[in-house]
């Protein structure tokens, strides 16, 4: 599948880690934890033009988080996504009770609806073949990009423009154990407006100092991995595996269309560099 080995650096992080056993759900108990992983999402934000956002456990928690503050903040009635979407976006819609609805070509097909009430959900990486579909918003009331397996090419100085109009984004969301190379399960959702989409799920307790925020109670630090692997590698080091990711894709792709043995195929119209 597309989940590499986790780097070195995050796997000693995590020893750390899972030694100390930390709950992110408490300020008291994690305050240098809790600053770390708003330091990291705050970094990481800039990159899409959002604001803010949180760690979950994956992009499947991270796409129903997203779906369920666009119903709560939009009151959306509708989430359409194309057919080759993830079952993740399709299985949030159920889940929140809302109408699911599949198109054959994002362009052609949303071009001539009305999703005044619906929640577009746009694929930057689809899972069978890697395409990025065409970052618009079409006159969505919310606009989700599902970017878990692309998402971090937007660090990339030599690929980041693939992902343009992600910027317009409602919420943007990413696995880190895809393409940043964490232990599994890490993943962000990220939000243009963080306060207006973070007020509507939050639930607080007599028990809690603060409220939670989204699907997950208890959390693990499991920004500290990523934060060391940012650290060794900067952003270069990152762009680097990715651009170096891009350029195999692209060598393997070559390889399949010279042999008459084989035919290429990325999806929809993909263009067959992100993935094969």
């Amino acid at each position: 599948h597309m989940d590499p080995p986790a780097n070195i650096e995050s796997v000693a992080a995590s020893l750390w880690q899972v030694g100390t056993n930390q709950n992110l759900l408490h300020p008291d108990v994690a305050p240098s934890a809790r600053l770390l992983q708003k330091i990291v999402i705050n970094w990481l934000a800039e990159f899409f033009s959002c604001d803010g956002g949180h760690f979950t456990s994956g992009s499947t928690v991270s796409n129903l988080t997203a779906i369920w503050a666009a119903r709560e903040v939009k009151k959306i009635k509708r989430v359409v996504a194309s057919k080759n979407s993830h079952n993740s976006v399709k299985k949030a819609a159920d889940i929140l009770g809302l109408e699911f609805v599949a198109v054959n070509d994002i362009s052609a097909d949303c071009s001539t609806l009305d999703l005044s009430d619906a929640c577009l959900v746009l694929t930057a990486g689809t899972t069978s073949s890697g395409e990025i579909e065409p970052l618009e918003r079409f006159g969505s009331a919310w606009v989700h990009c599902d970017a878990a397996w692309n998402g971090p090419m937007r660090l990339s100085r030599k690929h980041g423009m693939r992902l343009d109009g992600i910027e317009d984004c409602d919420s943007v969301v990413f696995s880190c154990h895809k393409w940043l190379f964490q232990p599994k399960g890490c993943g962000v959702v990220l939000w243009k407006n963080s306060e207006k989409a973070e007020e509507k799920i939050a639930y607080g307790a007599g028990y809690l100092a603060t409220p939670t925020v989204g699907v997950g109670g208890s959390q693990p630090a499991t920004v500290v991995p990523l934060l060391c692997t940012l650290l060794a590698w900067g952003q270069d080091g990152v762009a680097e595996r990715i651009d170096r990711g891009v350029e195999n894709a692209r060598n393997l792709a070559r390889l399949v269309s010279s042999d008459s043995r084989f035919e290429l195929w990325t999806g929809n119209g993909g263009r067959g560099e992100e993935g094969v």
